[in-house]
């Protein structure tokens, strides 16, 4: 089988998420690419024996907004597009491109995308993203999604059969491992020397629905009965009710880098925390829980969307009710109180389950089955 792989985010964790399944789909399919010649990770694109065209999308929002009247460039895009004859177009993400590529994609090609989020975070439900979320999910003849909690949701909201929607989870994000370092190798995270493994985190983007509010009320109440400290790193700014929990905590029981991190830095931070904490309000899945899998490192995770699907309650971390500070406290003080002996049984159990389930060859197989019975639906029609 043909596939035709768009992934054109440039920063974060969509162009990760596109490498991790675009190099696992390689191993068995015929794969080309079309990629963000701005991609971090763009130099890893380029180690794939596939064909690929690269191409130059915006940086800012003026470049952004000119990006959609570049004619000539979209018509190279669809050149290439009709010489790869895929029988596939596959978005492992969503950009702000896809409406326009739709429509250059020869009709008679199904295509399918990953949905990262089916449902808009709170506090991000603007009329413009609405907008782009709904023309960005309007051709696709398959979706991809990442948790079961949303699925039905999103049948009804799209008025598609449950035929043309997969679950699959976030895969382990393996990749991270061969960034990581040692924590005294950044001179920024100097303030950590002496903390290796001890530490609890919370890394990703600063922005309202991941409730840090809820976690800084709940280890500031935690300060007496833990000897670890709460490392936040990642950029964003902090709402006023935060500062103020903020303020609340001694500085040296919490260490802040407030800046986008690059993979070296998130990695060795995830490797050498003793637990990620994910007390979002509201959420799809996240990237963090298999990122830190990866490294062994176990979770406490809201009940929120299909976060819940991610953590198996006291073997590969805990679980809280989305928004209650009195029960992450607690999570936080149980997961202190393990005895060596148990956090390094639940470290090993949280690799293993993550790499058993999560695994890119085992999800890139499941996705090509479902899109090969799509192709072969077509052609049939």
């Amino acid at each position: 089988m043909r596939i035709l792989s768009i992934s054109l985010g440039r920063r974060g964790g969509f162009p990760v998420y596109g490498l991790e399944m675009t190099r696992a789909l390689a191993e068995i399919c015929d794969v080309s690419l079309l990629v963000a010649s701005g991609s971090e990770n763009i130099d890893e694109w380029r180690k794939m024996s596939c064909r690929r065209m690269e191409v130059s999308t915006y940086h800012n929002n003026i470049s952004g907004v000119l990006s959609f009247v570049n004619i000539p460039k979209f018509l190279a895009i669809k050149k290439y597009i009709l010489e790869c004859e895929p029988d596939i177009v596959y978005y492992p993400g969503s950009h702000y491109w896809k409406f326009i590529l739709d429509r250059i994609v020869p009709q008679n090609t199904p295509i399918a995308m990953t949905v990262h989020d089916p449902l808009i975070h709170p506090g991000e439900g603007a009329l413009i993203n609405k907008i782009i979320a709904a023309l960005e999910t309007r051709r696709p003849d398959l979706y991809i999604l990442l948790n079961e909690s949303q699925k039905d949701a999103f049948i009804r909201s799209k008025n598609i059969s449950e035929e043309q929607v997969l679950v699959l989870p976030h895969g382990i994000f393996s990749s991270y491992r061969n960034s990581v370092s040692k924590l005294e190798n950044f001179q920024e995270f100097e303030s950590l020397k002496g903390h290796t493994g001890e530490y609890f985190l919370f890394v990703g983007r600063i922005i309202k629905y991941k409730g840090i509010e809820t976690m800084l009320k709940a280890f500031r109440d935690s300060l007496d009965k833990t000897k670890r400290i709460l490392v936040i790193a990642g950029s964003g700014t902090f709402s006023e009710s935060e500062r103020s929990e903020i303020a609340k905590i001694p500085q040296t029981r919490l260490k802040i880098f407030n800046h986008w991190l690059s993979d070296s830095e998130i990695a060795t931070l995830t490797a050498n925390a003793f637990m990620t904490i994910l007390p979002y309000e509201g959420a799809t899945q996240s990237g963090v829980i298999p990122m830190s899998a990866a490294f062994g490192t176990p979770s406490i995770a809201s009940d929120s969307g299909g976060l819940k699907e991610q953590i198996i309650e006291g073997e590969t971390g805990f679980i809280f009710p989305s928004g209650d500070a009195g029960e992450l406290e607690n999570d936080i003080i149980k997961s202190s109180e393990l005895s060596n002996e148990t956090y390094l049984k639940m470290r090993k159990e949280t690799l293993r389950n993550a790499t058993e389930k999560w695994d890119w060859g085992v999800l890139a197989l499941k996705l090509v089955d479902f899109l090969e019975a799509a192709r072969d639906n077509a052609g049939n029609s």
